[in-house]
């Protein structure tokens, strides 16, 4: 489920975006305003050449000086546009390395609470507003209103009559579609929802392809994912409907303040009071407000959209993180030999405040056994790896791993010297060389072939070509035993302190699972071993099996006492 959005985005948050890109942004608008104010001297030089017209004198120094005008206009403008898009290029992809950090560094409690593909949401569709608001938003506003004041002292200097007439058919076209731009940042939110709600649906969709063929749920799925498509088509439609009142609101500008001028510029010529050339430049200051004017609405609708996004990419980065400084633990720990492995001290911990999933569990696995959990589905085996890797925290109790207790302090130096194998296996995109060495890249092509063959993958990875192998997203070209294999070398070849295993073996036929078994026998003995398993037969590998039952009983045996059992 997606959290609900908090409150919109504070002016500081959105004010710190500019200011991370200040010298981009000032260059921008610097040079943005220097093409705004040659242009606000067109009109002028316009009025000259109408003025030279009528003395009967040469108008070829006033055509050069616009067609310099013009040059000056363009080129200002184009590296003032390029630079504020830069800009906001740069503050999406700095919002969207903030937030792929703070996901991955995100505790996996904080992280559970949202879809996966609402991530993909926020990181992709919400960081392209937050581009559109530095580059257009404040900007953009800033720059329309200044070429709006500068428009309108030269039309006071020409006609303050003029002006009045101007400014008040603005006002009306302005006014009224602020009024309804307002309504924009509630629209945009209800967009990005909706966009993200399609992302999570399609992905969890194309995540059970499989499922959905063969039952045919096509149909099923098809209506889904449609309903989330009109959804965002709704609101879509909304947000378009708002901003296409910039179109028309800039039109009624340009046609109501020409018709104006036209009319009472007309008069005040006829009467005297008005050069011809004045009411010319009048009327080209008033056409040239339609620009800036709409350039302050597309800026103020940037504005909007950005304080939806911006919520939504705060929760993103408020994230709880799972770690602290990685020096705070000392680097010697593991070989510290007074200590167990592993130690659970009164551990308690739940899911949801109605579903505990373990209570006051006591625990202690010495270095260099073999630990085999074993009991029904649901009991907990699996959440006791996850505390131990520390991928959750404990409601009550402690967690010591070699002697340290497992905290935001400790965990990622912790992690140096541990590998955990899922019970779903996954694998990470890319070439089988990736797949394996995924957190060992130094290793040769040998070590990853020999690990490879270790666990029964000789004849699928035969020789270093083979290791370019495509593996596709999860490993869906892969059976579920090769993928189950690809990842336990994966666990294998990062040579772990402490080697977490989760069904290890449950996808895999008789011939495979005894090569499995058989490179698990042959690991070091100072390595730690825990597994989760429902199989019998891996009593006889462990030196202990912990049974776990509902209810909290626990029952740890050694297997000289399950012999002697026997």
């Amino acid at each position: 489920m997606t959290p609900r959005l908090k409150r919109a985005a504070r002016p500081a948050q959105r004010l710190n975006l500019v200011r991370h890109q200040k010298g981009r942004v000032v260059v921008g608008g610097l040079l943005t305003l220097a093409g705004s104010g040659v242009t606000l001297l067109q009109p002028l030089i316009a009025g000259q050449v109408i003025s030279a017209v009528e003395r009967q004198v040469s108008v070829w120094g006033y055509v050069l000086v616009l067609v310099g005008i013009f040059f000056v206009q363009v080129a200002t403008q184009a590296g003032g546009q390029y630079a504020l898009e830069v800009a906001g290029e740069s503050s999406s992809r700095a919002l969207r390395s903030d937030g792929v950090r703070r996901v991955l560094h995100a505790s996996m409690d904080a992280v559970s609470r949202f879809r996966r593909g609402d991530f993909v949401s926020r990181l992709v569709n919400d960081t392209t507003a937050a581009q559109e608001f530095v580059a257009h938003g404040y900007i953009g506003v800033i720059l329309g209103a200044t070429t709006l004041l500068g428009a309108v002292i030269f039309i006071y200097l020409i006609s303050p009559i003029l002006l009045v007439t101007i400014v008040c058919v603005f006002l009306v076209a302005g006014v009224g579609a602020f009024l309804v731009l307002s309504q924009l940042e509630c629209v945009a939110t209800r967009r990005q929802q909706a966009l993200a709600l399609l992302t999570a649906d399609l992905e969890g969709t194309l995540q059970s392809l499989r499922t959905v063929k063969v039952t045919n749920a096509e149909t099923h799925e098809r209506e889904h994912l449609n309903s989330s498509i009109e959804s965002v088509f709704t609101a879509a439609k909304r947000q378009a409907a708002l901003g296409a009142i910039i179109t028309p609101a800039a039109q009624l500008a340009a046609t109501g303040s020409l018709i104006a001028g036209v009319v009472i510029g007309g008069a005040q010529v006829a009467s005297g009071h008005l050069s011809l050339a004045g009411l010319v430049s009048v009327l080209l200051y008033s056409t040239s407000m339609v620009l800036p004017l709409a350039n302050l609405m597309k800026g103020y609708s940037a504005v909007m959209t950005a304080r939806a996004s911006l919520t939504r990419l705060e929760e993103v980065q408020s994230l709880p993180s799972e770690r602290a400084r990685r020096d705070d633990i000392r680097p010697h720990v593991v070989a510290k030999t007074t200590s167990p492995a592993i130690e659970f001290d009164d551990v308690s911990f739940r899911y949801s405040p109605d579903a505990p999933a373990i209570s006051s569990l006591d625990l202690s696995i010495p270095r260099g056994s073999r630990c085999l959990l074993i009991g029904p589905s649901g009991v907990g085996k699996s959440t006791i790896l996850n505390l131990i890797s520390g991928l959750y925290v404990p409601s009550a109790g402690s967690v010591r791993v070699f002697g340290e207790q497992m905290s935001a302090h400790t965990v990622s130096a912790l992690r140096d010297h541990m590998a955990l194998l899922e019970q779903s296996a996954p694998v990470m995109y890319g070439s089988v060389r990736d797949a394996v060495a995924y957190t060992t890249p130094a290793v040769s092509d040998d070590q990853v072939l020999g690990v490879l063959h270790t666990v029964g993958l000789r004849e699928k990875f035969p020789d270093a070509q083979s290791l370019d192998t495509r593996i596709n997203d999860s490993g869906e070209n892969l059976s579920g035993g090769e993928r189950q294999r690809v990842a336990l070398a994966r666990a294998l070849l990062r040579r772990p302190d402490l080697l977490l295993l989760d069904e290890p073996t449950s996808s895999l036929d008789a011939e495979t699972y005894a090569m499995v078994m058989d490179a698990l026998y042959q690991l070091p003995e100072d390595i730690t071993v825990v597994m989760v398993s429902h199989d019998a037969r891996q009593r006889e590998w462990a030196d202990y099996t912990i049974e776990l039952e509902f209810g909290g009983g626990v029952n740890v045996s050694s297997t000289a006492d399950q012999r002697t059992a026997g």
